[in-house]
């Protein structure tokens, strides 16, 4: 799950899209100049194998979702699972088509598409103008391509089971990446030399999802895995805070053995940060020892499956995947909780990107 606009004219953007405003909010054709973290695009991951991944985005400032934005008609996608911006352009890793896709997101078009990534892409780092990586589920290499050219130049073979997202400090030549399906570790790669460094962490079963603090250190949320029979979990769901400096853990919060725990991230000032636990969100300080008693936001009618927060922190956003076959549900809340609105958008919403 875990990692996705706007236009000088909404509507020319999207041609012949849907737009939908529900619960309040104000109809508008979108016009305007962007400002930036503006847009929210939805990843809406589709069902399994039957081809119709889509985008969504909304536009903070006219409360407009817009459905259906990317791909086009007569383009199949199966599995966005995750979108990365860099300036004005968009990368898309697509899992079950096994592709990264360039975007230019004034026209929402196409640039450049690297294909035949039978891995089963997850996410997409930027490292400059000429290099990127890109991890995958299946497969502990990682891809590395020029971003210019959409060509692959190499890999870089972890020896790990799976990768899966990147997480890269404020400065330096280092990024993380954990390792995720039935694996147990989180490393770090030179970004200078495309190699993994020494200094490996083992987390616990699963680390599924990564997010910084304020105070610089790193959060680390492992699902806790399942059995070979999906009978029983390998261990306890937990949230790891690790010491970057030395890379080692300092504190260790379990949760319960049949929790479901999901998408970490942080607050825009990285002060507080969030989690999904049985289809609702929590919210934890930074300077916690201890794990809440009682969720941040809960819905009595959707369960959720995706979650963000607002670059401002002014609201929060939820997705409904449904029945993960037919359109789900965008939810809008203010930051206390109090639900402001609804959207629907395309088959099972799951991941976010802000632009």
């Amino acid at each position: 799950m875990k990692r996705f606009f706007f236009f000088v004219i909404l509507g020319l953007l999207c041609l012949g899209c849907e737009k939908v405003a529900k619960s309040g909010d104000d109809v508008s054709d979108g016009s305007g100049s962007r400002e930036q973290n503006s847009t929210l695009f939805v990843l809406n991951e589709g069902g399994y194998g039957q081809g119709n991944s889509s985008l969504s985005v909304y536009d903070v400032g006219s409360g407009v979702l817009t459905d259906n934005a990317f791909p086009g008609p007569g383009v199949s996608l199966d599995g966005i699972q995750s979108m990365t911006v860099v300036g004005d352009t968009g990368w898309l890793a697509v899992t079950t088509t096994g592709c990264v896709i360039r975007l230019d997101l004034a026209t929402m078009q196409e640039t450049g598409r690297i294909s035949g990534l039978d891995g089963g892409p997850r996410h997409v780092h930027i490292v400059s103008d000429t290099k990127g990586y890109v991890s995958q589920l299946n497969s502990g290499d990682i891809i590395v391509f020029n971003p210019s050219t959409c060509e692959k130049t190499g890999e870089i073979n972890t020896v790990y089971p799976s990768t899966e997202m990147f997480l890269a400090p404020a400065s330096g030549n280092v990024v993380y990446v954990n390792s995720w399906s039935y694996g147990n570790v989180i490393f770090k790669i030179d970004t200078a030399s495309d190699i993994v460094m020494d200094d490996v962490l083992e987390i616990g079963a699963q680390p599924e999802s990564m997010a910084f603090s304020v105070d610089g250190f790193l959060w680390v949320l492992t699902d806790g895995g399942w059995t070979a029979d999906w009978t029983a979990k390998l261990e306890k769901p937990a949230l790891h805070k690790v010491d970057t400096d030395t890379f080692s853990e300092v504190l260790e919060l379990e949760f319960g053995e049949w929790d479901s725990v999901s998408n970490l991230f942080a607050s825009p000032d990285g002060s507080r940060l969030y989690y999904l636990r049985g289809a609702v969100l929590y919210e934890i300080s930074a300077s916690a020892v201890v794990l809440p008693a009682e969720p941040k936001i809960v819905s009595d009618e959707h369960p959720f499956y995706g979650a963000t927060v607002a670059p401002d922190g002014t609201a929060f956003f939820m997705t409904d995947a449904g029945d993960y076959s037919s359109p789900g549900t965008l939810l809008r809340y203010s930051a206390s909780g109090e639900l402001l609105g609804t959207y629907d958008t395309g088959v099972a919403p799951g991941g976010f990107c802000w632009y």
